[in-house]
């Protein structure tokens, strides 16, 4: 029997044992959505597939479906968030953050394209701006409401809307986030209690 090979980006999210030597994990995909897949024996330390299955990698990787699960059948990493942001302990707590709301935000294998590309890009803004720590504080606000936008969630006609209707970054775009942080944060906590998280 053939099966079908599923070739795309991912970022990993979490990955939990299974059994002796197993894995799973929570792989947020350009092209397949949220995938929860199973990856044999990776534990072991002759695995070609953990060096691209790390927590925080962005991988490429390719799938087959199986009876009840997806099987990882290659992963190669193209960078791994944790190392990158590692010398930068902030940054590094705020990438945490994001990829853990948007594993409790994503449900079912639904493709969501453009939100990959917007974690994409801003992790990659991120890793090269230097920011002070209220400049950080709105980077994490203004991504967590780009995606809860993307989602579904959300009120428009806010005061900071010029800040969430675009995906681009810039410092001035932070600056002008810093004057609007306490009624983003109101509204991330309103929509993340809509959803029922």
């Amino acid at each position: 029997m053939a099966y079908h090979i599923y070739t795309t980006k991912g970022l990993i999210l979490a990955g939990l044992p299974q059994g002796e030597s197993d894995k799973y994990y929570y792989i947020f995909t350009e092209d397949l959505g949220l995938v929860i897949a199973s990856a044999k024996s990776v534990r072991k330390n002759e695995s070609k597939l953990r060096f691209g299955l790390s927590d925080l990698a962005l991988s490429e990787l390719s799938f087959i479906r199986g009876k009840n699960r997806w099987k990882i059948t290659h992963a190669r990493e193209i960078e791994n968030l944790h190392r990158a942001f590692a010398p930068d302990q902030p940054k590094e707590r705020v990438v945490a953050r994001i990829l853990e709301m948007l594993q409790k935000l994503l449900t079912g294998e639904e493709k969501h394209t453009e939100l990959f590309t917007l974690i994409e890009d801003s992790f990659q803004f991120l890793s090269h701006a230097k920011m002070l720590s209220s400049e950080l504080r709105s980077f994490e606000l203004v991504l967590m409401l780009r995606i809860l936008r993307m989602l579904g969630y959300g009120k428009e006609g806010r005061a900071y809307e010029s800040c969430v209707n675009t995906t681009a970054w810039s410092g001035h775009l932070l600056d002008d986030a810093v004057l609007h942080q306490k009624q983003m944060t109101e509204d991330i906590n309103n929509s993340i209690e809509a959803s029922q998280l």
